[in-house]
């Protein structure tokens, strides 16, 4: 999607689900923006406090579908270390 179009279905206010929530538009454009050209996503406490969550891009399935898998830790488990792993396993998949 496109940034317009993402705009189009937002809401005029991006409600906080915990402090953490990303509420500014162009802040979410921004992230996206990132995601776009990665593949991959970070969420920190963004839906649930105490959660985090990493996804990634997959490909595509024969039939043109997309595929992404995600996992989500404890950031209570969420060191230096397991993050640059994450970091490390997303690498390469790329």
């Amino acid at each position: 999607m496109t940034d317009d179009v993402i705009v189009e279905h937002l809401p005029e206010r991006l409600e906080a689900v915990t402090p953490h929530t990303v509420t500014r538009c162009a802040a979410l454009l921004r992230e996206l923006a990132v995601i776009r050209t990665s593949g991959f996503a970070i969420e920190r406490e963004e839906v649930a406090a105490g959660i985090a969550c990493f996804a990634a891009y997959v490909g595509m399935t024969p039939a043109g579908k997309r595929v992404a898998v995600s996992a989500s830790i404890p950031v209570g488990r969420l060191d230096a270390k397991r993050e640059k792993q994450i970091g490390v396993v997303q690498l390469a998949g790329q």
